[in-house]
């Protein structure tokens, strides 16, 4: 395991990359779901294809860092090691599972319902309203997956 750059922290790596992953992520989406407002859905289609790569690719790594090298150890002197940073951490794991499935819907109706004709995705399709519904959801749970996390970091690798 790989040490972190994150001042002050003990996390390693993957977490501090994930922390921020995450956080960079969230104004992307943003930016996003802005330019599908203005009629930009390619534009759409590309920021949330580099989104949903990235998030697969990090999270892949960031599994297979905390199952080699768990992350107890480095969370062991904080004052929240107990009952609250694991109720704090079955959360965000919900949300992150929730999100996680949100996400793959998302894309799998997308794949299925958007066809691309000449290069251009932007043309009427009865599965707009429920992508827009999906994507909603998919946005709200990212967000929260984000806030819990960034909690659960500061519990388990910033308080002293």
């Amino acid at each position: 395991m790989y040490p972190g750059f994150i001042p002050f922290s003990r996390g390693s790596l993957m977490m501090d990359t994930v922390l921020i992953g995450m956080a960079l992520i969230l104004p992307a989406l943003g930016y996003s779901i802005y330019r599908v407002r203005q009629g930009s859905y390619n534009t759409h289609r590309i920021i949330n294809s580099v989104i949903g790569s990235t998030l697969l690719v990090v999270v892949i790594l960031f599994e297979i860092e905390v199952r080699l090298f768990g992350w107890r150890q480095q969370a062991e002197v904080s004052p929240y090691f107990g009952p609250a940073l694991f109720w704090v951490l079955g959360i965000h794991i919900f949300f992150a599972v929730s999100a996680s499935i949100a996400l793959v819907l998302t894309f799998w109706g997308t794949f299925r319902n958007f066809k691309n004709i000449n290069g251009n995705y932007n043309y009427p399709s009865s599965y707009r309203k429920s992508h827009a519904r999906l994507g909603k959801i998919t946005a709200l749970l990212l967000m929260t997956t984000t806030i819990t996390g960034s909690i659960f970091y500061y519990m388990a690798f910033i308080a002293i």
